[in-house]
């Protein structure tokens, strides 16, 4: 049961780096960016993603206890 869900969770934190990364280089490319600023627009991107993808799993986490009481377990 356990693995069902650690599979997932694995894979999004492993690869959502390299994923936002590949996104953010393409805005800065839009955006006409160079240099310094596409540097820094692309470590942002990655620093916000990483700690978004990290605050939805410790609310998650805190969250899931209280759901479950409240709607049952099953």
């Amino acid at each position: 049961m356990a693995v069902s869900a650690l599979l997932p969770w694995w894979s999004c934190n492993a690869f959502l780096a390299l994923v936002v990364a590949a996104f953010a280089e393409e805005a800065t490319s839009k955006a006409g960016l160079t240099g310094q600023a596409a540097t820094q627009m692309v470590v942002a991107a990655k620093a916000q993603a990483t700690n978004a993808f990290n605050s939805g799993g410790l609310i998650g986490t805190f969250l899931g206890v209280p759901l479950a009481k409240h709607f049952g377990r099953r």
